[in-house]
């Protein structure tokens, strides 16, 4: 096996790619990278880093039931002024700023099946 140099894909299933779509792309702020309605896709990205998702699987349980899934973390500089813009766009988040100590900064919200979507600031 090859050296793991890095992850640039991932790939998430969605119930509604419309309401998916409004959160990635409008509230997130992610860019479009690519649409395919006929394959219920689109593909948004930022920094390298791709990703894909797909309508037509069903909804996850309600938040808070710990059950396998992904959780996202994007990377800012600024954990107080992403926080102000993405609350200025509608996001909703659980609880303010958490710490790791030592480790990051971040905030946590929910996309709209309910998978964990964290900001956060690195400290080292």
């Amino acid at each position: 096996m090859s050296t793991i140099k890095g992850c640039r894909h991932a790939v998430l299933g969605t119930s509604d790619v419309a309401r998916a779509r409004e959160f990635y792309l409008e509230k997130i702020g992610l860019p479009l990278l690519e649409e395919i309605p006929a394959a219920n896709l689109f593909a948004c990205g930022i920094g390298g880093f791709r990703l894909s998702v797909f309508g037509g699987y069903e909804a996850a349980p309600p938040k808070g039931d710990r059950t396998a899934g992904m959780n996202l973390v994007f990377e800012v500089d600024d954990i107080e002024q992403a926080l102000a813009e993405l609350s200025a766009r509608g996001v909703t988040f659980d609880g303010g700023i958490h710490e790791a100590p030592g480790f990051c900064r971040f905030i946590v919200t929910f996309d709209p099946d309910d998978n964990p979507v964290e900001f956060a600031q690195y400290l080292r």
